[in-house]
């Protein structure tokens, strides 16, 4: 057994939270089961150190003069102000609005109440448990919205670009107006059209523009799949603030407060139906970063938070699959993308199915054809119960 395991495994057979002292004794019990005989100074060593720690998924955590060793997860909701969950089923999040008043990484923290009933429905009531690499993606977020800056993100299917920005309209109260530019987004259901109400001739508000009046931050998902009438109109918007409807009188509509747009685009050269985007749309997003997948350690731990699946052998063997895959993506020996949500829903069916048939239901059946057998094998590869 791993070093990392018997750490874990001393903290979890303590119901998450152990006293540094008993940890130690736990680790070496636990190891001396397996047949090793750590000596006391290499295995203080070696169960304290920072390393082994993160990637057993554990913290020190000390409570006035007590020393304790919890699961990084107690740790993290203690240090939120969340209740511990202690089950271990418990991977998604209540739906909980976030508290008004205060700050979020210096931005401030609206008050839901400031939004009209129709807008307030648009702020996210939970989190997505988005984890920050070392790109420090949503300080970066935060620090563009003070800014009044708009933003994008380049990235696979599936690695948590829409999240940090879901996230950080949770965290801040911020209304989050979505819209997906692959499927059919035209002119009517961006900007908006004109109808009859009562027999008279009237014009409704699309998206954009309701983000723009109420201070909300538009995502728009895949926008390098949008037609060009979309995009002729979102350098409008995003050049001065202010739109003219001259479907309505040239009514002008002024962006207000708040008002960002957060652009989530999938590589161009690995996807169908998309297309690079042109230096003038480019030019107009202030911030723009690279979003990738989790390193190992990292994604281990967010699916089997999300999962709700404590189960950490299966985790690692599950990234690890992954990322045979991803390399065979890189190479151009597949076109599809294994996506962290994937590996989420895989965790998640293990609790009801056998392992075979929750990689075959929830995951192989995902890929194309010719790429269904490369799946397979890399899950017999790493899998040892498929």
């Amino acid at each position: 057994m791993a070093y990392e395991d018997a750490m874990r495994e001393a903290v979890e057979r303590h119901g998450g939270r152990i006293d540094a002292d008993e940890y130690l004794v736990a680790v070496q019990t636990i190891l001396q089961e397996q047949g090793g005989s750590p000596a006391l100074e290499s295995l203080k060593t070696n169960a304290f150190s920072h390393r082994r720690m993160v990637e057993a998924g554990i913290a020190r955590v000390q409570i006035g003069r007590r020393k304790m060793v919890w699961l990084e997860e107690f740790a993290e909701s203690v240090m939120n102000g969340e209740a511990i969950e202690t089950g271990t089923t418990a991977g998604v999040s209540p739906n909980v609005a976030a508290p008004s008043g205060g700050a979020f990484n210096g931005v401030e923290r609206m008050d839901a109440e400031h939004y009209p009933e129709h807008i307030r429905q648009f702020i996210p009531n939970n989190t997505t448990n988005f984890v920050e690499s070392d790109q420090n993606e949503m300080l970066n977020l935060c620090l563009a919205y003070e800014m009044g800056w708009h933003v994008m993100y380049e990235g696979p299917t599936g690695c948590g670009k829409t999240r940090l920005v879901a996230d950080f309209c949770h965290a801040t109260n911020k209304p989050m107006i979505r819209l997906n530019c692959s499927e059919g987004l035209n002119e009517d259901n961006f900007i908006g059209y004109k109808t009859l109400v009562d027999g008279q001739v009237v014009f409704v508000e699309g998206p954009a523009l309701l983000a723009m009046q109420y201070g909300c931050v538009l995502v728009l998902d895949e926008l390098n799949a949008a037609l060009p009438e979309i995009l002729i109109k979102l350098h409008s918007i995003m050049d001065s603030g202010t739109y003219t409807l001259a479907e309505d009188g040239n009514r002008m509509i002024h962006a207000q407060p708040g008002f960002m747009v957060a652009a989530c685009i999938n590589p161009p050269n690995d996807y169908a139906g998309v297309r690079p985007l042109n230096r003038a749309t480019k030019d107009r997003f202030d911030l723009q970063m690279n979003i990738k997948y989790l390193p190992e350690a990292e994604e281990m731990k967010l699916i089997q938070r999300l999962s709700g699946n404590r189960n950490r052998d299966l985790a690692r063997s599950l990234v690890r699959m992954a990322n045979d895959l991803r390399e065979l993506k890189v190479q151009r020996k597949m076109s599809s993308d294994t996506s962290t949500r994937n590996l989420i829903t895989v965790m998640q069916a293990t609790t009801k199915m056998s392992v075979t048939d929750a990689i075959n239901y929830t995951m192989v059946n995902r890929y194309d054809d010719t790429e269904r057998k490369d799946v397979q094998m890399a899950a017999r590869t790493r899998i040892g119960d498929y």
